[in-house]
């Protein structure tokens, strides 16, 4: 977050495009003007058409032109005691050609009047679930979006907050702990480079003055492989070492990792340190990182550039790379 800039909680409103007040009075009339078309159709004397002779036309007439009355006079807000009124007007429309010269009334053409209006209103019923389903999901959305944005703001306060606060104290005197995953850096410096990590060399770099409160060791032994050598160079140069047996399983592969044993180990130290210096690359990391950042301390990351993981890096404060200045050639 920069310098002088304020956390807006308040939520910028779109005007809502204004509804020319024609369009309002035509959606209003349309109903008593559909209405008042079938009564006069329905009070005509002897009305025939060229189509009035094929079987069915008439009753689809009447399906039809009460169809477009219901999606017509429904609305949302009103559909529930306008239904009556719309089978009313049917019934009495029906019944009142009784007294029209050349028509008569007929039930059949009352069926499917009530089935054009039933149309309608399960029309309107449906276009309501989808409304109501996708305004829904727009509205879990923008919740959702909001809520993101709040918990990156609250995080770089939180940031701003942590850096300052270190910042203010001594570089003497601020605690730093270092883990280092020693079977991810000697594969990661084996690969790109063909070389060993100087971890003597590599703890002074990362302290710089700073005050070293535990730097660990974690190491997967290899019984074929002495490591007495390197385990007492690591224990003479501050490092408190942690071993683990390599295990060969049945069909041939090896398993050794200290992800576990070094989450715990962070987590436990977390609230007694300033600085918490991860040395690995490896991206299981990097929820522990966000966990960390979170209790206090400030995270930084040691590793070689192209065997990091990416998600470690953008969740740690800093990215230290590794580069020749710490490895001995083989």
């Amino acid at each position: 977050m920069k310098g002088g800039e304020k956390l807006n909680f308040r939520e910028k409103v779109e005007p809502k495009a204004s509804i020319h007040p024609y369009s309002v009075k035509m959606r209003r009339a349309a109903p008593y003007i559909w209405g008042g078309l079938i009564l006069t159709l329905s009070s005509i004397p002897n009305l025939t058409s060229p189509y009035s002779k094929t079987e069915g036309i008439d009753k689809l007439a009447h399906f039809g032109e009460y169809l477009v009355f219901a999606l017509l006079i429904f609305n949302k807000k009103q559909k529930g005691y306008i239904m009556p009124l719309i089978l009313l007007f049917a019934v009495a429309d029906e019944l009142h050609q009784k007294f029209i010269p050349g028509r008569e009334v007929e039930f059949s053409d009352l069926g499917f009047n009530f089935a054009g209006i039933l149309c309608g209103w399960l029309i309107l019923e449906e276009k309501m679930r989808i409304f109501k389903n996708k305004k829904g999901q727009n509205e879990l959305s923008q919740i959702y979006d909001k809520i993101q944005g709040l918990n990156k703001r609250i995080g770089k306060l939180e940031w701003n907050m942590r850096n300052s606060r270190i910042r203010r104290t001594k570089r003497e005197d601020l605690r730093v702990g270092v883990f280092v995953d020693v079977q991810n850096m000697f594969y990661a410096a084996k690969k790109q480079f063909e070389a060993r990590l100087d971890y003597v060399k590599l703890l002074s770099h990362i302290l710089k003055g700073r005050r070293l409160i535990k730097a660990v060791a974690y190491i997967i032994e290899n019984p074929e492989i002495d490591q007495s050598g390197f385990l007492s160079l690591l224990s003479h140069h501050s490092f408190e070492l942690r071993k683990k047996p390599l295990i060969q399983r049945s069909d041939g592969s090896q398993k050794g990792d200290f992800d576990m044993e070094i989450a715990l180990d962070i987590l436990s130290l977390a609230d007694q340190l300033d600085v918490v210096v991860l040395v690995s690359g490896d991206g299981d990391f990097s929820s522990l990182v966000e966990t960390i950042k979170v209790k206090g301390p400030r995270v930084e990351v040691y590793g070689f550039p192209q065997n990091t993981a990416i998600d470690l890096k953008e969740a740690t404060d800093e990215f230290f790379p590794i580069g020749n200045e710490l490895l001995f050639k083989q």
